[in-house]
């Protein structure tokens, strides 16, 4: 059985690396994502050729919606490895607006596709749960190796004619969302310390999480302290302390020294 691999980013990427090389008929790569990888005996395709060359279309990364006549034209089926506990968080930019949302368990769910985004039967689902100092990059990338070896498993149960059965709902909640944009990054002192904190745990490059001075400069912010557990010391100082609590943190002055990383009870 020969795979068409519409791919690209980190997922894309995972994929290409962990599926068999002779498995592989073609891979076509969403530009927008980033470079091709360099790879040797695999052709690359755009979406107007690329029928013809497999039995399959496997979907990991790539950001772009397929024609429903080009998912029809794969006769053993096409399938997507979308980085989320479907039918929630349908659409592009999925793992940042889990996390920005405040999800503490992300996952991937291979459905099979349809002309409708990220809807069609779901086959495998895999999840787990991120801590506080688990920032997007991490994430992402975790999220992609599994979708890869998801993608592997989804391989050989298509040669073995031994297609999962189709899973319940992953999620309670069923919502679409937009593709991120820079605004979505911008700091509100009026929402809660979570909501400031997950901001900037899903930030990336392009979409860094930011507020202004009052002279109207912009000021981006690329880390951050916080701990999973409450009466952790995360930074002690002269001054006093930062010490993790159940809501968020607080600034405390002891009457003696502690030291970053003690727990207090």
């Amino acid at each position: 059985m020969k795979v068409v691999l519409f791919g690209g980013g980190l997922a894309g990427e995972a994929a290409i690396r962990k599926l068999a090389r002779d498995c592989l008929a073609g891979i076509v790569w969403d530009d927008d994502t980033g470079k091709r990888p360099k790879l040797f005996g695999i052709p690359f395709f755009s979406e107007e050729n690329c029928q013809g060359h497999g039995e399959t279309l496997f979907c990991s990364g790539y950001g772009k919606v397929l024609k429903e006549s080009l998912i029809d034209a794969f006769p053993r089926g096409a399938f997507n490895a979308h980085p989320s506990l479907l039918p929630d968080y349908r659409g592009r930019h999925a793992i940042q607006w889990a996390i920005a949302c405040g999800e503490k368990e992300l996952g991937v769910t291979i459905h099979r596709m349809t002309a409708d985004v990220d809807q069609g039967d779901y086959l495998l689902a895999r999840k787990r749960r991120f801590g506080i100092n688990e920032k997007f990059p991490e994430i992402a990338l975790e999220l992609a190796e599994m979708a890869a070896d998801m993608l592997v498993e989804l391989y050989h149960l298509l040669e073995k004619q031994q297609l999962p059965e189709p899973l319940p709902p992953q999620s309670p909640r069923s919502r679409y969302f937009r593709k991120r944009r820079p605004e979505d990054g911008k700091l509100v002192w009026g929402e809660s310390a979570a909501t400031t904190l997950n901001k900037v745990r899903a930030s990336m490059d392009q979409y860094r999480a930011y507020a202004y001075l009052a002279d109207g400069s912009k000021v981006s912010f690329r880390n951050y302290l916080a701990g999973d557990r409450p009466g952790e010391v995360l930074l002690s100082t002269s001054e006093g302390c930062l010490i993790a609590a159940g809501d968020g943190v607080v600034w405390l002055v002891p009457d003696r020294p502690l030291n970053t990383g003690d727990i207090l009870q």
